[in-house]
């Protein structure tokens, strides 16, 4: 961790970060110091960078123990950060959070609930926690399926680790944090997926059943994201149905989580298992099984540069989501309609619901030469502030 000064001690940073492109970063970055020296009557101050990600394939499948290729994308929350007695954040995204250190134990929800979540997670484990002042700028979109609350999440983790345990907690530990607040705090029965991307970075396959994290090449693709305008706040419920309801069928065989079923003993009983848990149940399942196997497809397809073969198993992972998993809803609902509308207007695309489901967003993924006419039309269809356009961030979560 260095004081920064703008210019080439924080340019070599910027590449990892956002790509080739860094000049309008580094006007924001200046933009976000000089709010802090103002607001703190500061000489100097650390950043951080905490971006969102997208999950590739392996929709549905973390909670249980399943298979995920994720990738952490360009767009991200930064912050302009010194240690304090108090804990105070204040930005252009968020509602300003004030609180003591020692108060961080005390579980209530929103943007405060993270910190406090995050903070507190750390210290029960045995790490150093302590306050800061901060101010944050975020071109994450919020509710938009990119992982904003999980960016927000591992920023406080990783602020906390430069400035009181001296950047030594590893990665998966600081997304374990991001991922108790959120469980315990905020109330969302979410999997490890999002903070593990996020604080890893690049282009991550994960193993929940054994906790295992390997980076691969996903080649030139570029997702689009299209954000379908329908939040998904108030859908926690519908949620969190399908990690209780493939619990419920790992139940059926003794175990808890899907992950310590063998996948022949599943299909060998199928018919009994939907008889025993109910259809649905049986057919997130199915999901899960299935997804697994197309991750690991997927990788392989990445390691060879078989890219046509990765598009193809994207678009039967959104097959697999729409009628197994069931997260898309009907016909005339908007994430439906925003599929449909992707493959008439570049049929050569692979598209699938991204993230939850329910509301929210769709990930499509064109060849290189139809990559911006879909994006244009896009654009056209759904406005430019619900369309991004997404390059790999190589880094994880930091602090510059």
């Amino acid at each position: 961790m260095q004081k920064f000064t703008c210019g080439e001690q924080a340019a070599q940073y910027f590449e990892g970060l956002y790509g080739k492109k860094t000049l309008p970063q580094l006007k924001r970055y200046e933009n976000l110091v000089r709010r802090f020296r103002k607001k703190y009557n500061a000489d100097y101050c650390y950043l951080a960078s905490s971006s969102g990600r997208v999950e590739l394939i392996g929709n549905h499948t973390d909670h249980n123990g399943g298979k995920v290729a994720a990738c952490a994308v360009n767009l991200d929350i930064v912050a302009a950060f010194l240690p304090a007695d108090k804990v105070e954040i204040s930005g252009d995204n968020y509602r300003d959070i004030c609180f003591a250190p020692q108060e961080a134990k005390n579980v209530q929800g929103g943007s405060t609930g993270m910190v406090k979540g995050v903070m507190h997670a750390l210290s029960s484990w045995g790490k150093n926690t302590g306050g800061f002042v901060a101010c944050v700028s975020s071109v994450l979109p919020s509710g938009s399926g990119l992982s904003s609350s999980a960016a927000f999440q591992l920023l406080t983790a990783v602020v906390q680790n430069s400035l009181y345990n001296g950047g030594e907690v590893d990665a998966v530990t600081l997304a374990k944090a991001g991922q108790y607040a959120e469980n315990v705090y905020f109330r969302k029965p979410c999997g490890l997926l999002d903070q593990a991307a996020i604080a890893i970075g690049g282009a991550v396959k994960a193993d929940f059943s054994c906790g295992q994290f390997t980076s691969f090449d996903m080649g030139n693709l570029q997702p689009i994201v299209i954000n379908t305008g329908k939040s998904h706040a108030s859908l926690t419920q519908q949620y969190a149905a399908i990690p209780q309801e493939m619990a419920a069928v790992a139940a059926y065989f003794g175990k808890e989580k899907l992950c310590q079923v063998e996948e022949k003993d599943f299909f060998d009983a199928f018919r009994e298992v939907v008889r025993h848990t109910g259809e649905r149940p049986a057919l997130r399942a199915r999901h899960f099984f299935t997804e697994n196997r197309r991750v690991e497809q997927f990788c392989d397809a990445a390691q060879r540069g078989h890219t046509q073969h990765m598009l193809q198993l994207l678009d039967e992972s959104g097959e697999s989501s729409r009628r197994d998993l069931q997260n898309c809803g009907s016909a005339k609902d908007a994430i439906v309609q925003a599929l449909r509308f992707c493959k008439q207007t570049c049929p050569q695309c692979a598209c699938r619901v991204h993230g939850g489901g329910f509301g929210g967003t769709v990930l499509a993924i064109a060849p290189p030469e139809h990559r911006e006419a879909l994006y244009n039309s896009a654009v056209e269809k759904f406005g430019a502030e619900n369309v991004f356009r997404l390059t790999l961030r190589r880094r994880g979560a930091t602090v510059l």
